[in-house]
């Protein structure tokens, strides 16, 4: 993980449930309404991969 790909690492987390690794990305700065080119967020991206406890963290 790295300061250039936290946005995409912050997504990809939300996408895989991995909450730690969300709450990690968000400490260290990243926007909680970062979007991917299609305009998803991670508590979108989250729901749409079943990922209900990231969803509810």
């Amino acid at each position: 993980m790295t300061i250039k790909n936290l946005p995409a690492d912050y997504l990809l987390a939300a996408q895989q449930g991995d909450i730690d690794k969300v709450k990690t990305c968000l400490a260290l700065g990243v926007d909680i309404n970062t979007c991917d080119r299609q305009g998803k967020t991670a508590i979108t991206l989250a729901s749409l991969y079943q990922q209900y406890a990231c969803v509810q963290a």
